[in-house]
Parts: structure tokens; C-alpha cells; sequence
């Protein structure tokens, strides 16, 4: 039958490739392939462009005497580990097609509305909890392991002339695009696929946008206080306890931010969709204030957190 044939195209393909492409992805590139040839290329036309060793070294030490020099350059650290590293693509790649699928069937989800299931704005909050999840995962993964992952350097970031504080804000902002467009891209395109309004758009924009910066600040805090220096593996560290404490607090965040939005979004939405009049109360723009008080909250204890966390380590 066919799924007995796929199953022994599978074994055979197994056996085939998986140990070359395993090899391969732990691995630098060989060959003399086109893409090998464009990276050569790319690699001498920036050797010409930034100069030789010596005056990227001048260059380096006149970038930390500037304003945030330092904090820039473990950012740019950060930044081109992350570019670097194989396995860190491989698993956006991997959200980001189970967000793919997502979105082929969020489209059905409206036939909730129309059935008095679930309201519009039902449905539009449930998604902002979808793509609150989605930035957890990535961050749980990606931001989370940070720290443990400097391993037995960590003690080369301490000589730097920041402070833990400012080394765990470069954490939290050099890893910080990929999460941001893929929690962007995900409400954009779930707003369009239904039709909706551009206030829902702007403001589902504006609430994921906030979500991604407090979620992605409580990840690298957590990290902080739960370090595994002597694990190399990021999947085994987003899956420690450390990581599941911080996914619970997560999840406690955003029911409290989304139900604090809840009531103006929701209202002025209606009369931007429906031209209903305006009744919004004192408790509705405080639970909003509530919301961003919130975030800028657990932004700002999730960094002092993990940096004294760390300096009772040292």
C-alpha cells in the first residue's frame, strides 16, 4: 500500500542523508558550490571594505569609547552568532511553518463568529493570545539559552566595561529582530486573511509589538536566574525548569495585559467598525494603563532580577 512504500522511501532516505546533512549543519561548508563561491566572495569584498586587522581593531576601540559602544558591540556579538549558528535557523524555520498552517486555517475561524460562537472580538483577542504563544516559544527558545550558553566565557563578558545589567539588556536586543518580525508578520496576515479593520490592524500591531519586547525581557531575566553554564545544548536548556517557570509567568502576563487592553481596544474598535458612539469609563483607560505600567514592570524586575542573580554567582 502507499503508506507502507512512503515508509521504506523514508527508511532508505534516512540512511541515505541524514548523517551527511546532520554532519553538515554542525559544520562549516565545503565544496566549491555557487553558494560557496558567493560567500568567498562576500567575505574578501568586506575584508577590502572594512580594512585590515589593525584598523578594524582601532575601529573597535574607538566604538567603546563612544555612547553605548560596548553595549553595541555585544549586541553585533550576538547578532552574528546568531546568523552564524545553523541550528538557531532551523528552529524558526520549523515555527514558522506550524504558523504557516495557523494561518491556512485561521481564515475557517471566522464561521465561529458568524455562528455566535465566538464574537468578532472574541476571535481577534484569541488571536493576539496565538501569536502571544508563538513569541513565547521563540523566546523560550532563543532568548531564554542566551545567557547559558556563553558557557565557560561567560567570565570574558564580566571584564567588560558594562555593567550585568547592560549585558543583559544587549541579550534582550540582539536577538530581538527575528522575534519581532515573526510575531508581526503572524498578526499582519491573520488581521488581513479576515478583513479587518486598520484600528484592529494598528492596534493588534501595537499589543503583539508590546508583548514580544516583556515576554523577550522576562525570558533573558529567567535565564539569568536559572543558568546552566556546563550545558552547551540550547533545546535541553529551553526545556529545563527554569524555562518552564518562565512560560508560566508568561502566560499569567498576557491573560492580565490582553484582559487590561481588552475593554478599549474593543470599544473604540466598535466605533471604528460600526460607528457606535464612545463609552468608555475611569477603570477602561486604567486597566489600558495598567497594561503598559505592567510591561515596562516586568521589563524592568525580570533584568534587575537576573543580574543579581548573577553577581551572587560571581
Amino acid at each position: 500500500s502507499t503508506p507502507l512504500a512512503l515508509y521504506f522511501i523514508a527508511a532508505w532516505s534516512h540512511r541515505r542523508f541524514y548523517i551527511r546533512g546532520y554532519s553538515r549543519t554542525q559544520e562549516g561548508r565545503h565544496g566549491k558550490s555557487l553558494l560557496m563561491h558567493l560567500r568567498d566572495w562576500w567575505i574578501k569584498r568586506s575584508v577590502k571594505r572594512t580594512g585590515t586587522l589593525e584598523d578594524r581593531l582601532a575601529e573597535l576601540e574607538r566604538d567603546t569609547r563612544r555612547p553605548f559602544g560596548a553595549l553595541g558591540q555585544l549586541i553585533i556579538k550576538d547578532r552574528v552568532i546568531f546568523t552564524r549558528d545553523a541550528s538557531q535557523w532551523s528552529n524558526i524555520l520549523v515555527i514558522v511553518s506550524l504558523m504557516t498552517i495557523y494561518l491556512v486555517n485561521y481564515k475557517n475561524f471566522s464561521a465561529f463568529s458568524d455562528i455566535k460562537l465566538m464574537g468578532d472580538v472574541g476571535l481577534y483577542f484569541f488571536n493576539l493570545a496565538i501569536c502571544g504563544f508563538v513569541i513565547m516559544a521563540l523566546s523560550g527558545r532563543f532568548f531564554f539559552p542566551s545567557i547559558s550558553l556563553e558557557g565557560r566565557s561567560f567570565w570574558m563578558l564580566l571584564q567588560a566595561p558594562i555593567s550585568l545589567e547592560r549585558m543583559l539588556v544587549g541579550k534582550w536586543l540582539g536577538a530581538m529582530l527575528p522575534v519581532v518580525v515573526v510575531g508581526q508578520l503572524m498578526i499582519w496576515a491573520s488581521n488581513v486573511l479576515v478583513l479587518q479593520t486598520w484600528f484592529y490592524m494598528l492596534a493588534g500591531c501595537l499589543l503583539v509589538l508590546m508583548m514580544t519586547l516583556t515576554i523577550a525581557a522576562l525570558a533573558v531575566g529567567f535565564g539569568a536566574v536559572y543558568p546552566q553554564f556546563h550545558n552547551p545544548n540550547a533545546a535541553s536548556i529551553a526545556s529545563s525548569f527554569g524555562s518552564v517557570i518562565f512560560m508560566l509567568l508568561s502566560i499569567f502576563y498576557m491573560l492580565l495585559f490582553l484582559a487590561g487592553a481588552f475593554r478599549v481596544v474593543s470599544v473604540v474598535g466598535a466605533w471604528f467598525e460600526r460607528g457606535k458612539a464612545i463609552n468608555l469609563y475611569w477603570f477602561d483607560y486604567a486597566g489600558l494603563g495598567f497594561s503598559v505600567l505592567l510591561s515596562v514592570i516586568v521589563i524592568t524586575v525580570s533584568i534587575k532580577l537576573g543580574a543579581t542573580s548573577l553577581r551572587r554567582r560571581l
